[in-house]
This record gives C-alpha cells, structure tokens and sequence, in this order.
C-alpha cells in the first residue's frame, strides 16, 4: 500500500486494534505557515462607487455613508411605577352585607328628594313592597334625574329581599331588575351591591359558577366594598360544598381575624367549627365551637348544629360520656329535627358503653303507651324531663 501526501510528513505511526481487527495508521504533518494580506488602503479622497448596469461604466455613482455611530438619544423608562394603593374596607365594620347599602344611601343628598326619602323610610322598616312602588314611581316620573342609579339599585335590593326563595320565577324576576341596574349603571358606587345580590340570587337557582364568577369581580375590583365579608363568607362556603376544605377554613379565619365586628363572625365561627369536623379534626372542632358559645352564647339556642357538631365529636373522640351530656341538649332544645333518630341512635350507644343496655333498649324501642318525645326525655337525664 503507497499513500502520497501533498504536506511534508514528519511521522506516521500505527497500532493494532484486537478487538475489531484493525489497523489504525497515524499520520503527523508540518503545519503550513500563511502569509497575511495587507489590507486595501483607500485614499484620502477616494469614495466608494457602484456601477448601475453594464451599459453605462464610465458614470460612477456616489454613496454616501453614515458615520460609523450615530448618538440617538435614550429615553428610559422610570425603574419602578408607584401603583395606588388598594385599601381594605374598614376592619370595625358591624355590618358586612348587602344591608350596608342604606348606610351608604342614608349620607347622600339624593334623600333630599322627597320620593326617595320616603322609600328610604320603607326599606329600614322593612316594606319591600310599598318601597318597590315608590321607587317604580319616581323612575318613571323623573327619568332624566341624577338620582336614578340609587333608586335603580336599591330596588334591587327589594326584589331580593321580597324575594321566595322556592319560586323559581320570584328568582329570575329579581335578576332581571338586578341585571337592569347593573347593566344601567356600570360606574355607580351601588355596583358591588348589585353583583353581590346577582351572585347570592344565582346560589338560589344553584347555578355555582356564575354565582361565584360575580363574588370574584367583587373581591377583585371593589376592595373597599362594605359587603367584603358576605363576600368571603359566600366564597368559602362554596369551598366547603366542594370539599376543599383548606381555602374554606381561609376564608371563614379571614372574617374572623380581620371583620370581628362584622354580623357574620358568628356564621363564619360555626362554619369554621363544621369544615374542622368534616376533616375529622374533632378536639378543634370542639375547641372551637365552645370558643364560638362563650363569645355568641345566643348561636347555640338560634342553630341546632353548634351542639350537635360538638357532641358528635365527643362520640367520634369515643368520649362517651361527654357525648351523651351534650347530645341530650342537642334533644331537649331541638326534638323536632330531621336528624334526631341519629341523636338518639348515639345516646344509645353511650349508655351501652355504660353496661346500661335495658336503658340502651328501652330508648332504641320506645314506649307506645305515652307520647314518644316525652318518654325519650324520660329517659334521658333528670334535667330533661317535662313535669
């Protein structure tokens, strides 16, 4: 084999490569050595030139050329835009509600207008429908009036609050005069008001994402709304139905924390103390829920479920005794709800867990021979018993 190289070769060597076989040749040449080129000088007053057809070479045209920089002026932008601050609504608020739309009316001068002053009068005694009138009337008698968008919103508000909540057509109609003023008056201060009543009537026909699509543009776009607690509260009872239990106990701490004056702290404290149950965080619930009894004592006679969680608890926790004390309550004061069969199902079971199974019995049977609320609290602790 003869191999011709053009570049002088100073070495070659080889090796044996066992695994493939091959004979690998190495070949080491003499590095060429360039020459450099000088660059092209051009003379001082010679200018570039470039030629438009071949017909014409003897009529050179001129370019001229742009400095090799051009000083442009920069303008930058600031490093940081200041943006306006977004404030929260009062924490001392002791409303927090679509209710709060007669205190804001009530500072306003359109109540100089003798109309709206008597509908005013109406809606803080409650006479929805006699305030629906008198606002219809004075919409129709002054349509050119700077007052409109108040009368517009706060008869909104009337149709909700006259509302029946199980007539579906009593539901629309209310959405559609609250959908007028909204639509109507899209920069008025009653804005939020209107989206609330809209998001709070869509709960009432269960449509849950238009109904939370509204308490979000609130939450977003009005912070200073006086309503921002029923906001927090609606939207964390809608996490509560879908089982996200974290965002919901969010929301109802929020109200506590940073409303404690608001007419809600007592609803958010209940929900709380359910959300803790239903993640089987019962000495929470409890803790919670007697916390909620000592600051709103008037909520365990008003709702049925402030007891019933607690007990409930106690039984889960297997603290049987306990239980039955609080379940016995739950009875006593409440013996017409639906879930009483279970209430009396657990007192059962407790005085089981006592050896006291002929009374475990006599309660799971009942007597036939007297009226069976009054021979269940007989058998229930002294205390109960109807003389």
């Amino acid at each position: 084999l003869v191999i011709k190289t053009a570049p002088e070769l100073i070495k070659a060597d080889a090796d044996w490569d066992d695994l493939s076989n091959t004979l690998i040749v190495n070949f080491h040449f003499e590095k060429q050595k360039h020459k450099k080129r000088r660059p092209l000088k051009k003379k001082p007053d010679e200018k570039p030139t470039i030629f438009q057809s071949q017909k014409d070479l003897s009529k050179p045209k001129e370019i001229h050329e742009e400095p090799a920089s051009i000083n442009k002026e920069i303008i930058k932008e600031p490093v940081s835009i200041k943006e306006e601050a977004k404030l929260d609504p009062p924490s001392d608020l002791s409303g927090g509600s679509i209710d709060d739309i007669l205190i804001e009316l009530s500072t306003e001068t359109c109540l100089t207008k003798p109309e709206l002053k008597k509908a005013f009068e109406e809606l803080e005694t409650g006479a929805w429908k006699s305030a629906v009138f008198t606002l219809t009337g004075f919409l129709e008698s002054n349509p050119n009036e700077t007052c409109r968008d108040s009368a517009h919103f706060l008869k909104a508000y009337c149709a909700y609050k006259q509302m029946d909540s199980d007539n579906e057509e009593s539901i629309l109609e209310s959405i559609s005069i609250c959908q007028d003023a909204v639509n109507y008056f899209p920069d008025s201060k009653y804005q939020p008001y209107g989206m609330t009543i809209l998001g709070k009537l869509y709960l009432k026909l269960n449509s849950i994402a238009e109904a939370k699509g509204y308490f979000k543009i609130v939450l977003d776009k009005y912070p200073q709304y006086r309503g921002m607690p029923e906001i927090i509260f609606e939207l964390g009872i809608l996490d509560e139905k879908k089982n996200d239990y974290r965002s919901a106990i969010e929301h109802f701490e929020k109200i506590l924390t940073k409303y404690p004056k608001s007419t809600l702290v007592a609803d958010a404290s209940l929900e709380l103390g359910k959300t803790l149950f239903k993640m089987n965080n019962f000495s929470k619930t409890i803790e919670h829920l007697n916390f909620l009894i000592n600051e709103h004592p008037q909520k365990m006679y008003d709702s049925f479920e402030v007891l019933l969680f607690i007990g409930n608890s106690y039984y889960h926790m297997g603290k049987y005794k306990e239980a039955r004390a609080v379940l016995e309550k739950v009875f006593n004061l409440f013996p017409e709800i639906d879930s009483n069969h279970i209430v009396l199902t657990r007192i059962a079971d407790t005085l089981a867990d006592e050896n006291q199974n002929e009374k475990a019995k006599k309660l799971s049977i009942g007597d036939r021979k007297i009226p069976w609320i009054r021979w269940i609290r007989d058998q229930l602790h002294p205390a109960c018993q109807i003389p």
